[in-house]
């Protein structure tokens, strides 16, 4: 599977405009005491203790959810922003061009099985945000939908893509490379890359 020789979809807009991740950043917990001596979920998730300064998954759980529910009290300090999972990488891989996917399975294997590209995920469908892309300016980014038999994945991730054209410099495209190599039992089933490359190995 050749993903660089595909040609993903060219995502056209003006007038990039540039903000500072910084200025949003800092210590969310920095305020925040500890109730208890035990370990939490606190000490684990401080944003000065963390590359991604941002919300996470343990299982199935956000972060922010199960500290929500450890300390009510804190609560409404508690404010989270989700991020592209393996976004902490940017840093070590300059140059590199970055694929996102949905899954951080994906991203996982992906890294090793395509290791041209970066690879990044934004976990759910409804996470993926305009502001999410904020981070990757100046990147050449490649958004890889799962596979869908009417196109729906594939037309609402190009608006996404277009819309963070026009906000942030960014060399962003859609990969229809599923919709185009899979079968209709494949498309129905909505498989991803990892999908796609065990099947067909």
């Amino acid at each position: 599977m050749n993903l660089q020789n595909h040609d993903p979809a060219e995502v056209k807009a003006s007038s990039p405009i540039r903000t500072s991740l910084s200025e949003r950043e800092g210590s969310m917990w920095g305020s925040l005491k500890r109730p208890s001596p035990r370990p939490s979920l606190l000490d684990e998730c401080r944003s000065d203790d963390s590359e991604l300064c941002h919300d996470g998954r343990i299982g199935d759980s956000w972060v922010s959810t199960m500290l929500k529910a450890r300390y009510p009290s804190a609560a409404p300090y508690i404010c989270i922003e989700h991020c592209l999972f393996g976004l902490h990488q940017l840093s070590l891989y300059e140059d590199m061009p970055i694929g996102i996917v949905e899954s951080e399975r994906s991203a996982v294997i992906l890294s090793e099985a395509q290791p041209q590209l970066l690879w990044l995920a934004y976990i759910y469908p409804a996470n993926l945000t305009v502001n999410q892309f904020e981070p990757l300016q100046g990147r050449k980014v490649t958004l890889y939908p799962r596979a869908d038999p009417d196109q729906t994945y594939y037309w609402a991730v190009l608006e996404l893509a277009d819309q963070v054209k026009r906000v942030y410099d960014i060399d962003i495209s859609v990969s229809s490379f599923l919709d185009d190599n899979t079968t209709p039992v494949q498309q129905s089933a909505n498989i991803d890359l990892v999908d796609y490359l065990f099947e067909n190995q």
